[in-house]
């Protein structure tokens, strides 16, 4: 069954030359009230339904920040997808942008130009109106600008549209876009409806959002000890956040100021609930924690990574394993992970689960200083008075070479993401 929205219906069925039209008579305000932004959505549904033109004034759009800021990377792009389509008018204005971007900035148009193509061809799918999964994929480019152009108002109707099929990740979507007013009026009493119907769909997204909620005390009547459940829902089956505070959660389960506690506890059972770090290294809650932790750092979360790390190193949840906890430290610290690189320091400098190396030891305690972490410049200047000077002036080379291949690496995946 046919399921779009009604202003959905008009824009996909309006004969695609009147369609362009209408948006470039609203674009010019001939006869018509002048509005940029209406203007872009009718030029977003035309160049998705294959109208060449409108790619080229999207190009414009951006290049000239026509009801936008400026932005040569989604100019280029647009006017890139023209040419190549055969628009003869957007070639000049492709060359001279050309020779403006950067080779990292062409890397990053070129990933646009991908992501357009690919709303495209799910565009074919979702404009027939059958395919929950296809007109929510199109509502989330729309809604985060995933080679289209932003548009809160068609994600929402893209959504709402998803959801006359019963797509689950569509009532998250459309939960999400209510509690932040955007495209809907905000209401979070709706956004949780949504939410819950998206859950019992099977939505992780959704059950993480609901957890959030709980937690801080945004769902009437439900105690924040209630969220972990939700977390572990969605932990469970892969989303990272949600095991990042199940971890997190259950490392901490027996403080007596952990949320899951209730407020109204009697000072004596607060009393019992205070454990010592030593008597809560293999209770079941840090054994979960470190389970949790685990699924995060499979998944490459350098966060995750450190603290699987930390409790290798001190037998929280599993036996102490500095060797172990070395190889959770190094790939953390390679990520950037300023505690990982100090702990991976002092792991050096006592010869524990790696050979001593004092090189090696002020090389990643530089490294942690470099990159914030508060202790490290204290550990570095105590280290340094039992090397000699070449030893610390090798030190310094070797953190110095790792922060230059480290910012550049960084630098690019910033201009290409």
């Amino acid at each position: 069954m046919r399921t779009l929205d009604r202003g959905l219906e008009q824009l996909l069925t309006i004969d695609l030359r009147s369609l362009y039209a209408l948006a470039h008579k609203i674009f010019e305000g001939k006869d018509i009230q002048q509005d940029y932004q209406k203007a872009c959505r009718l030029f977003c549904v035309a160049a998705l339904r294959g109208e060449t033109r409108a790619l080229y004034r999207l190009g414009l759009m951006n290049l000239h920040a026509h009801g936008r800021t400026r932005n040569r990377l989604r100019a280029f792009m647009w006017l890139n997808l023209a040419a190549g389509f055969g628009a003869a008018e957007a070639v000049l204005d492709v060359r001279r942008l050309d020779a403006e971007l950067s080779h990292t900035q062409h890397e990053q148009a070129k990933n646009l130009s991908s992501a357009f193509l690919k709303a495209k061809e799910c565009f074919v799918i979702a404009q027939r109106g059958e395919d929950g999964k296809a007109m929510n994929d199109i509502g989330e480019m729309f809604m985060h600008a995933n080679g289209l152009e932003q548009d809160f108002d068609l994600a929402v109707a893209w959504f709402r549209s998803a959801i006359r099929q019963d797509y689950a990740e569509a009532y998250y979507n459309l939960g999400y876009a209510t509690e932040h007013g955007r495209g809907v009026q905000q209401d979070l009493d709706v956004a949780i409806i949504l939410y819950n119907q998206a859950s019992d769909r099977g939505s992780v997204n959704a059950q993480y959002q609901l957890a959030c909620l709980i937690e801080r005390g945004a769902i009437a009547r439900m105690r924040p000890g209630l969220a972990i459940g939700y977390y572990e829902s969605a932990a469970e089956q892969g989303h990272l956040a949600a095991q990042l505070r199940a971890g997190e959660w259950f490392k901490f389960l027996d403080e007596p100021d952990h949320p899951a506690h209730t407020p109204d506890l009697s000072e004596q059972k607060r009393n019992d609930l205070t454990l010592g770090v030593a008597t809560r290294k293999h209770t079941k809650n840090m054994m979960k924690a470190y389970v949790y932790y685990s699924m995060a750092a499979a998944q490459g979360d350098a966060g995750a990574e450190c603290q699987v790390g930390l409790m290798a190193a001190q037998g929280q949840g599993i036996a102490q394993n500095f060797t172990l906890a070395a190889e959770w430290f190094l790939m953390a610290a390679k990520k950037g992970n300023a505690q990982a690189q100090f702990n991976l320091g002092f792991l050096y400098s006592h010869g524990q689960g790696v050979e001593e190396d004092l090189i090696e030891a002020y090389k990643w305690y530089k490294i942690s200083d470099a990159c914030g972490y508060v202790y490290a410049k204290d550990s570095m200047a105590l280290l340094s008075r039992k090397m000699d000077e070449v030893d610390v002036e090798m030190a310094e080379w070797r953190g110095a070479n790792f922060l230059h291949a480290f910012v550049k690496e960084q630098a690019d995946e910033n201009f290409i993401s």
